[in-house]
């Protein structure tokens, strides 16, 4: 039964049985398979033994967390419950190292990356600095993620006007939209704070889709 697996692996990391018993239920409840602590774990489906899998890992609340496509098999209800999962977690300190060929889906959850191919850390594209403590040392250097965020307004004029004066590397498009690279979330809330003082009416600012995968090939391409 899942329950009683999931006792046997708090008891593995040294949990007694007194504190292993409410955490395996507390942890089922957390990938919501508190309904089926009695389902044998040969019955479940693949995105319920992912979900279990994720409840095993966290029993004993480690302080480090190792994930491999932890979304694989998962409805789209459990791959938005995952990723609130490890976004709370990560903020209440849990340092999580996650792996995944599904970039659209690690480029919602992630703060950094480092881009492998063939067992190696591949360098970054021209244009991205690379990590301070890795300038230099001939190391691969690990990317930090740079979203690309898009900003259309009522003036497109005016909006390519003072993209230009930010000294960003600013792209504009046909349309009269600008894309321009930003660190995160946080930055992009001061670069639009600054678009509105400088009195560009913002219509839209939102992030593109699919920037890891973009840089991915864009670093498989330089290396060919």
């Amino acid at each position: 039964m899942r329950r009683a697996r999931a006792r046997t692996i708090a008891a593995a990391q040294g949990m007694d049985a007194d504190a292993a018993r409410p955490r395996a239920l507390e942890m089922l409840s957390l990938v919501h398979l508190d309904e089926m602590a009695r389902t044998p774990s040969r019955v479940l489906s693949r995105g319920q033994k992912q979900r279990l899998g994720l409840a095993r890992a966290l029993i004993h609340a480690p302080k480090v967390l190792l994930l491999d496509e932890p979304a694989a098999g998962m409805d789209p209800r459990s791959r938005a419950d995952l990723r609130v999962l490890l976004r709370d977690l990560a903020s209440g300190g849990t340092t999580i190292l996650l792996s995944s060929h599904i970039l659209s889906e690690m480029e919602e959850m992630v703060d950094d990356v480092v881009f492998m191919s063939h067992g190696t850390a591949v360098a970054s594209p021209s244009g991205w600095a690379p990590a301070p403590d890795q300038a230099g040392s001939g190391a691969a250097t690990p990317v930090a993620v740079r979203r690309t965020w898009r900003m259309r307004a009522l003036d497109a004029g005016r909006l390519r006007e003072w993209a230009h004066s930010t000294q960003l590397p600013v792209t504009a498009e046909e349309d009269g939209a600008v894309r321009v690279p930003v660190a995160d979330d946080t930055a992009a809330a001061h670069l639009l704070r600054e678009a509105v003082e400088a009195g560009v009416e913002v219509v839209s600012f939102a992030p593109l889709s699919g920037t890891l995968e973009e840089t991915y090939l864009a670093l498989e391409g330089e290396r060919r």
